[in-house]
């Protein structure tokens, strides 16, 4: 069944929101002009609750020649503040907008952008990946150079092969090359999406070899765009269901059937246990952001699994791994903490290990309180 804006649309007497979930632009063209009408396009998108995506890619480097006052360009990665603002600006009936920003590996930027969100105050409005070649990846097992250059399909001449590692390099009329050590900008590249869980990366290549729209160069992938989560779900015999949901239908199980333990949920191995939903009031809640774009929001002290069997509070899993069901594992990429208070829900699995799956990870139920999203 498809989700959010289309079902929320289709058929209503709403004009103002959009029927696309989630759009890619082609991305800013490397003029101040296009740069800026990408912004006023994806506040039009925010405001109708579409997500947006697109690349970077076309702009040109950092220390590159221009045709204005400045002496040179702030580079292509300095424009991700300005549409992170963009996100964070334009509200969506109470949340912000979801945004994606890639660039291509071959870019001279690319460290840059690798790094931007290392400062965990640095574009806060958005996603940001790496789209990974197969022939970055092939130096990278090599142990061999590699050649970042703008514009980024272009060929690099012979005499450019020995130039400075790490140094922009300006050849002739608009075009840029850099030589790196492959390996030294994957560890980069690893280490970073290991610390705060940015950026993701897009193995580019694959995706337009095994993707059927790869096939046709008009509709190869450009860029992607994250969507969020709704409710915070936990896993029953019948799939996902929300909170809300579940605590209504513990109620009518025990004013019909005299059963507490009327739900079928599933635990972390897999097996239907009996368990019960219930609404524990307003509390103090953080939100966790994973690296999958998904988030929850739970009480501080509410304790998750990680990946190597043991249990963290959710106010101390900046940075960790936690344990998903099947697993599909998520980092920590972020805390919000705005003091809010909002109303949570109590589960309870009637097993002797009472580890559920929520929103896809493995939440205790002790105790600890999940919020209504």
């Amino acid at each position: 069944i498809p989700g959010g804006s289309i079902m929320a649309t289709l058929g209503a007497d709403n004009q103002l929101v959009s029927l696309s979930n989630c759009t890619v632009l082609d991305g800013p063209d490397d003029t101040i002009n296009s740069i800026m009408d990408t912004a006023r396009d994806m506040a039009n998108l925010f405001k109708r609750r579409c997500g947006v995506g697109f690349d970077l890619s076309k702009l040109r480097p950092r220390e590159s020649k221009v045709a204005n006052s400045a002496n040179s360009s702030t580079g292509a990665a300095s424009f991700m503040d300005i549409y992170s603002l963009v996100t964070n600006t334009i509200s969506q009936n109470g949340r912000r907008g979801a945004l994606m920003l890639t660039m291509s590996i071959k870019h001279p930027d690319i460290e840059e952008f690798i790094m931007k969100k290392q400062d965990l105050t640095k574009v806060t409005g958005a996603n940001v990946s790496v789209k990974v070649t197969d022939s970055f990846m092939k130096a990278v097992e090599d142990d061999k150079d590699y050649y970042l250059s703008y514009p980024i399909d272009t060929t690099v001449p012979e005499d450019m092969y020995d130039i400075p590692y790490n140094t922009l390099v300006h050849y002739e009329d608009n075009y840029y090359f850099k030589r790196v050590k492959a390996k030294d900008l994957w560890n980069k590249l690893i280490h970073c999406a290991w610390n705060t869980a940015e950026p993701g990366i897009i193995f580019e290549d694959r995706m337009t070899k095994y993707a059927p729209d790869g096939g046709y160069e008009k509709y190869k992938m450009i860029s992607t765009n994250p969507c969020f989560t709704g409710e915070t779900k936990l896993l029953t015999k019948n799939g996902y269901k929300t909170f809300e949901e579940l605590a209504e239908e513990t109620k009518i199980n025990e004013e019909k059937f005299n059963n507490e333990y009327g739900l079928s949920l599933i635990n972390e191995n897999g097996d239907i246990v009996d368990g019960k939903v219930w609404s524990n009031g307003y509390k103090h809640v953080i939100k966790l952001v994973f690296n999958n774009s998904a988030y929850i929001e739970c009480t501080p002290n509410h304790r998750f699994k990680l990946i190597d069997g043991s249990e963290c509070e959710a106010e101390r899993l900046i940075g960790k791994v936690v344990k998903g069901y099947d697993g599909n594992n998520a980092v920590v990429a972020q805390i919000i903490d705005n003091g809010e208070l909002k109303e949570v829900f109590d589960f309870n699995l009637n097993d002797d290990n009472h580890w559920g799956v929520v929103g896809g990870l493995i939440a205790h139920n002790c105790g600890k309180y999940f919020a209504s999203i």
